[in-house]
C-alpha cells in the first residue's frame, strides 16, 4: 500500500493456493523466474485482480481469499502430524470403534474391512476431535468408507477425488468427501495411513 500511496500506480498483490510462510514467496520467485520475467510489459499490465497463473494468485487487496488455507489451519495441520510417530496403529477393521463410530454408520464393503495386507491405520487428536465436532453420521460413514479405500493405493492419485498437498503440507494427501477433505498421511516403509484431520471445502487442501 505505501508503494500505491507514494506513486499513484496500481498494485497487486499475490498469495498462493496452498503455501503460507517462506514457502509462498518460494512460490512466487519460481513463477517469477520461469514465466514473469520473458513476458513482455503490456502482458505484465494486462494481469487482472484474482487472476491465477499456476498457483499463485493476484488481487488487489492485501487479503488472502475466505476460501484459501489461513497459515493457522496449516499451523493446525502440521501440529497433528507431529503426533504421528507416537500414535498407536490398528488394522482396518478397528478404527469403527476406536473412534466410537456405530457400525450402522459406514457401508464398507466386506472385501475392504480388513484392509490392505500388513498396512495399519493411526488417527490424531485433531481427527477424533473433527468427526465428533461435526456430529454427522453420515459423514463419519462416508470417512471410513474413504479410509478403506485410501490404505489400498495411499499414494496414487485419482482425478479430483485423491490428490498430494503442497507447499507446508506437502507429503500429507488429501481425500474429497462431498464438501469435505480428510487429510492423511501416508508411509510406505511402515505401510501406514495416518488420519491428520477433516476439513470443510477450502479450509485445509489445495483444490
Amino acid at each position: 500500500m505505501y508503494l500505491k500511496e507514494k506513486t499513484g500506480i496500481d498494485v497487486l498483490h499475490c498469495f498462493t493456493k496452498m503455501s503460507a510462510y517462506d514457502y509462498a514467496l518460494i512460490e512466487f520467485g519460481n513463477l517469477l523466474r520461469e514465466d514473469l520475467l520473458a513476458w513482455p510489459e503490456e502482458e505484465l499490465l494486462s494481469i487482472e485482480p484474482e487472476s491465477t497463473i499456476e498457483d499463485v494468485i493476484f488481487r488487489a487487496v492485501s487479503e488472502t481469499r475466505e476460501d484459501l488455507p489461513k497459515e493457522h489451519d496449516i499451523f493446525i495441520l502440521q501440529k497433528a502430524a507431529g503426533e504421528v510417530p507416537g500414535l498407536p496403529t490398528y488394522p482396518l477393521d478397528q478404527i469403527p470403534q476406536r473412534l466410537g463410530i456405530a457400525s450402522g454408520s459406514s457401508d464398507i464393503d466386506p472385501q475392504c474391512k480388513k484392509g490392505r495386507k500388513g498396512w495399519v491405520v493411526s488417527f490424531t487428536s485433531e481427527f477424533r476431535k473433527n468427526l465428533s465436532q461435526y456430529n454427522d453420521k453420515k459423514l463419519q460413514g462416508r470417512a471410513l468408507e474413504a479410509v478403506a479405500e485410501i490404505i489400498v493405493t495411499p499414494t496414487t492419485k485419482r482425478g479430483n477425488t485423491v490428490k498430494p498437498l503442497t507447499g507446508p503440507l506437502a507429503g500429507q494427501w488429501r481425500y474429497r468427501i462431498g464438501d469435505y477433505r480428510l487429510i492423511y498421511l501416508p508411509d510406505e516403509d511402515a505401510k501406514r495411513v495416518s488420519l491428520i484431520a477433516v476439513r470443510a471445502r477450502g479450509n485445509a487442501y489445495d483444490d
